[in-house]
C-alpha cells in the first residue's frame, strides 16, 4: 500500500513528535491457522498459530528507509489443553529486530516472549460458579524492549477469582 502524507509519531531530541512523511510504503502479508488436534469425551487439545511479514518504507530526504519500530517479521504460537478439571495455555510470540531511529543503523534485538497460565472452574450451586486462575507472564525472565529506553516488565505473577451468578 502506497501512502502519501503519512504522519508518525517518533522520538526528537527526547520528545515524541508528529512528523509528514511524503510518501511511505508498507507492504506485508499475514498466515495464520487453527488445529485441533485432539479432542476426546473430556479432553481438548488446540495449537495455534500465526506469521506477519511487514515491509514498511517512508521516504525521508529522498532516501526510502525502514520505518520506525516495525518488525519485519512477527510470529505466534499457542496451545490450549482443557479438560473438565483443569485448563493449561501457553502463548509465545516473537518479535524481530526493529529501527528505533530512521537515520540510524542500530536496531533493537528480537525477542521472544511466553506466557503460561492454569485455570479450574468449579460450579459451586447450580446458579453460582467460580473460576480461579493462575498465570506467568514473561515465563524464561527475558529482559526486553518494544520501545527503546522503555524496559518492559520482568517475570510476573497474576491470580484471579472470579465469581459469576446466573
Amino acid at each position: 500500500m502506497k501512502n502519501d502524507n503519512l504522519i508518525q509519531w517518533r522520538p526528537v531530541n527526547g520528545i515524541w513528535t508528529p512528523e509528514n512523511f511524503q510518501k511511505s510504503e508498507i507492504k506485508g502479508s499475514e498466515i495464520k491457522a487453527n488445529i485441533n488436534v485432539w479432542k476426546a469425551k473430556n479432553h481438548e487439545l488446540d495449537i495455534k498459530g500465526r506469521y506477519t511479514f511487514n515491509d514498511s518504507q517512508v521516504l525521508a530526504n529522498d532516501e526510502w528507509l525502514t520505518n520506525i519500530y516495525r518488525p519485519m517479521h512477527s510470529y505466534s504460537v499457542g496451545a490450549s489443553f482443557q479438560s473438565k478439571w483443569l485448563n493449561i495455555n501457553y502463548s509465545g510470540r516473537y518479535i524481530s529486530s526493529r529501527k528505533s531511529a530512521l537515520n540510524q543503523p542500530e536496531e533493537l534485538i528480537g525477542f521472544y516472549l511466553s506466557n503460561l497460565s492454569l485455570s479450574k472452574k468449579i460450579d459451586l450451586s447450580k446458579r453460582f460458579k467460580c473460576e480461579f486462575n493462575f498465570r506467568i507472564n514473561n515465563l524464561t525472565d527475558l529482559s526486553y524492549e518494544y520501545r527503546q529506553w522503555y524496559p518492559m516488565p520482568p517475570r510476573n505473577y497474576i491470580i484471579t477469582i472470579n465469581f459469576k451468578y446466573n
